[in-house]
């Protein structure tokens, strides 16, 4: 499987789109997103075919003004969307000399506890349907919130549970889900800040035991 998500947090700049579409053109990447774009949806279709040119694509313009989901995929995959929210796009995935589909659901999650509540129990309502139920199922991008205390730089110094981790554990366990891990720094979200300096890990990818 070749996938990819990448949280570009905006992609504006036109020094972005050569960056990615340098990626792009020099990887055997079949299918995966974008997050975070900031992209009006009026230039949303220009820069899909500039960066991504001869890929397919939707988008989640319809659930959320900004668009925060642009899936992409190559024409050796093919790619049936069957749930859009403003928090995520779920497709199934047929990758060619494959005989199986897996589910894959792409990942932009609320910065708001409450919102994101929303989202957990629209996971869970993947997990008990039954076009999921028992086939391969990849959750990737950025959901938001920690899983477990080290996954925030200053938990060390003030450990606490705070309600949004909770109710992600809850789901995790509800589902059977597997972190997947990664090799890189431990965190992948900062503040930026020279006092008082907060990093997290938000992004990550989960998958079912199928």
């Amino acid at each position: 499987m070749s996938g990819f998500f990448w949280n570009v947090r905006g992609l504006n700049k036109s020094s972005k789109h050569s960056i990615i579409k340098s990626w792009v053109n020099h990887s055997s990447m079949q299918f995966g997103c974008l997050l975070e774009t900031r992209v009006k949806e009026g230039r949303s279709a220009e820069l899909l075919s500039s960066i991504f040119s001869g890929w397919s694509s939707i988008t989640n313009y319809e659930s959320h003004r900004l668009g925060r989901i642009w899936v992409v995929w190559r024409d050796n995959a093919r790619l049936t969307p069957v749930f859009k929210s403003s928090q995520m796009i779920t497709c199934s995935i047929l990758l060619e000399g494959k005989e199986e589909e897996f589910f894959c659901s792409f990942i932009y999650a609320s910065n708001f506890v409450e919102e994101r509540r929303i989202l957990w129990e629209d996971i869970r309502s993947h997990h008990d349907s039954p076009l999921i139920r028992n086939k391969p199922w990849i959750l990737c991008g950025d959901f938001n919130e920690i899983l477990e205390g080290g996954e925030h730089s200053n938990y060390d110094n003030s450990p606490y549970t705070p309600p949004g981790m909770r109710d992600f554990q809850e789901i995790v366990r509800y589902c059977s889900f597997s972190d997947l891990g990664y090799h890189d720094s431990r965190f992948t979200w900062c503040n930026k800040r020279e006092e008082g300096l907060v990093c997290k890990k938000l992004d990550r990818c989960l998958v079912n035991d199928s």
